[in-house]
């Protein structure tokens, strides 16, 4: 099979007659009017609204009207588009249209390209749950309270709010607009969405390019590849004498994750306004902080000195980056860009956590600590195995009452044009998940990328 340039970006499917006969818009029906969004409209975008079933089995009423950002290539529409597909799950993409318009300029060549935010986020009718802000959060119990509550709130529709549905949508909207064949590009979790998008319309899929790669069946529950990815990522900060003085990192790590077993890291640091600070930081924290470096080469970069100095009983370095970087409170993985409620919504109902779905929350606590238990302590090495149950999402959801059947089965991928990126610095999607994923395409392509973390095109 000839192989077009593979900086393009990814593909998607097609299935109009049952679309057509849950009430998607005709083929090529869709109209896109201007935006009122002066950004958009000035990077020369164009608007539409798709309306697509909240609920695809018919069990309950009610469509979620799917806000869409067009850029055409030429004076008409092209026979294929491109769809970029922004992270999370819950991250809003109509908001980074102009960038991903200039990012990947060169690749789009003779093909449209088409944004949109995905169900639940942005002006996709998003999702939000009152448990979780404001005064209800902070007058509430544990985290697993707040989860309850919001899935309470949310009702029997937070079964539709998962990966397929988003796939589903995604060929609502290739067939509303009238496109042939997709390129999809994928970063984060939007190549968990482009992937499976391959797997259940592989005859509409020109091309994949999966940016800092997430696995068909992930994310795993204790996110051990993260774990794993750990000591090459700091060894190679730390190569070729880069850190003076810091003779091993990752023993550092290890040392200080082993110090705060017992009792906090305290002191005070100055904030970025030079204010002073008073700050403890736990070994959560720390780990929040290693995580946030994916999206920060600064941040990164200074990691294996702060926490030699810490380890050396001098806190000030590392209290710094706590204050500059705002990981304190322990941050999740995710940004607020995310639609927290979506977030929670799809990883409860999807991730493949380490216990039987339907499980009460005190049998689900016993099976994920028996799990973790049947676990070598290495596979966590710097940290302690109890950051891979506590800091992952499975305390959130505990007390997620699953309302959907799980992820259908997996189904093999086409073969078609893969490039799939990967930064060597990567520990929310680590180069392991990239060759994963490249074995199960054929002749998929993976390009790492020294020095760099998450997101490598952003």
């Amino acid at each position: 099979m000839e192989r077009e340039t593979l900086c393009i970006v990814l593909a998607a499917t097609l299935l109009s007659v049952a679309l057509a006969a849950l009430g998607a818009p005709a083929a090529g029906a869709v109209p896109f009017t201007p935006c009122t969004d002066s950004a958009a409209s000035s990077a020369g975008f164009t608007c539409a609204t798709v309306p697509v079933p909240l609920d695809r089995s018919g069990a309950l009423p009610g469509n979620i009207s799917l806000s869409v950002e067009r850029r055409l290539a030429g004076a008409a529409p092209s026979r294929d588009a491109v769809v970029a597909l922004a992270g999370g799950p819950g991250q809003a993409a109509v908001p980074l249209a102009p960038f991903i318009a200039q990012a990947i300029a060169p690749a789009l060549g003779s093909r449209d390209l088409l944004v949109f935010d995905q169900r639940g986020t942005g002006k996709s009718d998003p999702l939000s749950c009152p448990a979780l802000t404001g005064a209800a959060a902070e007058t509430s119990g544990s985290a697993s309270e707040l989860v309850a509550s919001c899935a309470g709130e949310l009702g029997p529709a937070r079964a539709d709010f998962t990966t397929s549905d988003s796939v589903a949508d995604i060929e609502a909207i290739r067939v509303a607009s009238g496109y042939e064949k997709l390129v999809l590009y994928g970063t984060s979790y939007g190549t968990k969405v482009a992937l499976e998008y391959a797997e259940r319309y592989p005859q509409n899929v020109e091309a994949l390019v999966l940016d800092s790669t997430e696995t068909p069946a992930g994310p795993e529950a204790f996110h051990l590849s993260t774990f794993k990815a750990m000591t090459p990522a700091l060894r190679e900060l730390w190569r070729r004498g880069a850190c003076a003085g810091v003779k091993n990192p990752v023993a550092d790590l290890a040392n200080l994750d082993n110090r705060l077993s017992t009792r906090p890291l305290t002191g005070v640091a100055y904030d970025g306004a030079g204010k002073p600070v008073k700050l403890s930081l736990t070994r959560s924290d720390v780990y929040g902080l290693l995580l946030d470096g994916d999206l920060n080469p600064a941040l990164r970069a200074e990691m294996p000195a702060a926490v030699h100095a810490a380890d050396a009983d001098d806190p000030g370095p590392l209290l710094r980056l706590a204050a500059l970087s705002g990981v304190t409170p322990a941050a999740s993985e995710e940004t607020n860009e995310v639609d927290l409620a979506l977030f929670i919504d799809t990883s409860c109902e999807e991730t493949p956590f380490p216990w039987e779905r339907g499980a009460s929350e005190a049998t689900r606590i016993v099976e994920a600590e028996t799990a973790l238990n049947a676990l070598p302590g290495s596979d966590f090495y710097p940290f302690d195995p109890e950051i891979g149950l506590l800091d992952q999402t499975i305390p959130l959801c505990l007390s997620w009452p699953d309302a959907s059947a799980g992820p259908p089965a997996q189904a093999p991928l086409p073969d078609v044009p893969t490039l799939i990126l990967s930064g060597g610095q990567d520990l929310r999607t680590p180069t392991e998940n990239a060759r994963n994923v490249a074995k199960l395409i054929p002749d998929a392509q993976v390009l790492t990328v020294p020095y760099t973390g998450h997101s490598v095109i952003g």
